[in-house]
């Protein structure tokens, strides 16, 4: 599962318009976790993306802010994923700055009941 943490905005553009997009672009960031998760079935952790909203919308200038994965893969698929959304152009013909937190846990339960062999 994806959960979104309370994101830092400064800027032109209310935190409500900037959730509506991370919310309607959410399952492109559970796809690269899920990637991942494919991989490593014990993935979990949190980062932090931080990312300029130019005057027309467009992301510019993202990078990983924080991060418990220390995963290349999922930082980088999040990161490319997050490139290409589509925002609200800040008011006032001026950019905003996002940084935003996502917590990525698995939905699986592992039993603590060892199988034995019939």
């Amino acid at each position: 599962t994806v959960t979104l943490g309370n994101p830092e905005i400064t800027g032109n553009l209310s935190k409500s318009s900037i959730q509506k997009v991370v919310k309607q672009n959410i399952a492109k960031v559970r796809k690269c976790y899920e990637n991942e998760l494919a991989i490593n079935h014990e993935l979990k952790g949190k980062l932090t993306i931080q990312w300029l909203i130019d005057e027309g919308g467009y992301v510019d200038r993202i990078g990983l802010l924080e991060t418990t994965f220390n995963n290349n893969h999922i930082e980088n698929c999040i990161e490319d994923a997050i490139e290409y959304w589509r925002f609200p152009a800040p008011k006032g013909g001026e950019s905003a700055h996002v940084a935003y937190p996502f917590e990525f846990e698995t939905k699986l339960k592992t039993s603590s009941k060892k199988k034995t062999p019939k």
